[in-house]
């Protein structure tokens, strides 16, 4: 099958579930994921691939496209363009019951770093925008390139719909998944807000500030 031409990079529990349920909706093309949503045979092309990692992680079990590098096996990119996904860094440390393990972090920063240096096609978005209405879906679309009709699309009840859709597939609580609306982030104590703007302003640099200032403490 043909290899998209779109990569979308985003940390678990960004919110790309409702990316992919909002493409298949209104595209009729499949996306990556444990199974297809709500639209597109297995015969078609993925819509795009996506990542957690950049770099591909070495307990990823063999195939898992979800921790899949962007990288070829002589180090390029295997993609024309690129769309990063990131949500409150808070809310991704905290969405993980029992909190995620902080050294994995850094492979939220080396996201940005590799889409910061990528110089092709490039678009980022924030999942709190991206929940707000259908602005940022359709910057989405039409980024990669898609013909679709929005006029029909109710974004809050199929918005409900997604969230089902992820809540029957991981067996968890609604509230508590990565396309929730209801914040977690904020149940972090101070010290581990403290120790999660350490980590990431130590492997950003300026870049924590321009692409995360507005969630830092």
């Amino acid at each position: 099958m043909e290899t998209p031409d779109t990569i979308i990079v985003s940390f678990p529990r960004s919110g790309l579930n409702w990316i992919r349920y909002c493409t298949e909706l209104l595209t009729g093309l499949p996306t990556p994921g444990p199974k297809v949503l709500v639209g597109g045979g297995k015969d078609q092309p993925f819509a795009f691939n996506r990542t957690h990692c950049v770099t591909g992680v070495v307990w990823a079990n063999p195939g898992n496209y979800a921790w899949d590098s962007v990288f070829d096996e002589k180090g390029n990119c295997k993609y024309k363009k690129v769309i990063l996904l990131l949500r409150n860094f808070y809310e991704n440390f905290a969405g993980r019951d029992g909190g995620e393990d902080i050294s994995r972090m850094v492979i939220y920063a080396t996201n940005i770093q590799f889409y910061h240096a990528f110089p092709g096609e490039k678009m980022m978005v924030y999942y709190e925008e991206l929940i707000k209405g259908p602005k940022h879906m359709v910057r989405i679309l039409d980024f990669l390139g898609f013909h679709y009709d929005i006029s029909d699309f109710d974004y809050e009840a199929n918005q409900l719909k997604s969230l089902e859709l992820y809540k029957s597939r991981r067996g968890i609580d609604t509230d508590a998944n990565a396309d929730s609306p209801n914040p977690n982030g904020e149940n972090l104590n101070d010290t581990t807000k403290s120790m999660l703007n350490s980590v990431l302003v130590s492997q950003l640099g300026p870049l924590f500030r321009y692409y995360l200032g507005k969630y830092s403490q």
